[in-house]
């Protein structure tokens, strides 16, 4: 198994993510970091709006920056094995641009996506 790596995990709670089951997401993270005892090597933080919520519920993983949306509780797992433990993106769950099929991994690229999104809807 790989050494895994101190990370830092924010989840949104704004209101539109929180409409949309993030506490429940809150909640199944804590469960399952301290079932596989990894409580000492991630934290999690729980913030506001990220302006990211037509995507919501959303997850950040730092420092790698990698954004993951449209969560539901059963996905934790799957990012904590996959992502923490393997230190492997789980591709399905990241942003994808309906227009071109790109994936977009980077929390900050994201943020330039949904600007962008935002105007073409409008």
């Amino acid at each position: 198994m790989n050494e895994i790596k101190d990370r830092n995990i924010l989840i949104c709670r704004g209101k539109h993510c929180v409409n949309k089951g993030s506490e429940d997401i809150c909640n199944t993270l804590e469960t399952v970091l301290e079932e596989k005892n990894l409580t000492n090597k991630i934290t999690v933080e729980y913030g506001g709006c990220h302006h990211l919520h037509i995507f919501g519920p959303i997850l950040i993983i730092k420092p790698d920056n990698i954004l993951y949306v449209k969560l539901e509780s059963r996905d934790i797992n799957e990012i904590i094995n996959q992502h923490i433990v393997h230190d492997e993106i789980v591709e399905r769950l990241l942003l994808k641009n309906q227009n071109n099929g790109e994936i977009i991994k980077d929390y900050r690229e994201a943020q330039k996506f949904v600007k962008l999104y935002k105007k073409e809807i409008k």
